[in-house]
């Protein structure tokens, strides 16, 4: 049961990390719509500026789980190259610890504020 539930979500995070890749295309895609609308044609779209915010932000998000998964993160080979699995186990580890968690709950507690006061301010996009 277990090894089921590992293989159907090792298959899931194959297939957001895929679809994730061409996100990054469409995001380079709508960009590159902006710009030649705004600089060239005088047309802005406050709507499409949004949604490469949003597609953006669902990349980061999406991609950051496959990332994990497949060990892709940037680090410093100098060392870590050279060491055995168990002692990269234990760097990837405190890595998260020590990086990844006090990265997140930074964010949180920085983007908290904003989200409450456009909560309260009733923003939306449009």
């Amino acid at each position: 049961m277990i090894n089921q539930l590992e293989k159907m979500i090792a298959f899931f995070s194959e297939k957001v990390g895929f679809i994730s890749s061409f996100l990054i295309l469409l995001l380079i895609i709508l960009v590159a719509v902006s710009v030649i609308l705004r600089y060239i044609f005088s047309i802005g779209f406050i709507w499409l500026q949004d949604l490469y915010i949003w597609i953006h932000a669902i990349f980061i998000l999406l991609g950051i789980a496959f990332t994990v998964k497949n060990d892709g993160h940037v680090r410093i080979d100098l060392f870590y190259r050279s060491f055995r699995n168990r002692k990269k186990r234990i760097v990837n580890f405190l890595g998260t610890i020590f990086f990844g968690l006090p990265l997140t709950f930074l964010l949180i507690f920085n983007g908290l504020d904003y989200f409450l006061r456009s909560y309260n301010l009733n923003e939306s996009s449009k």
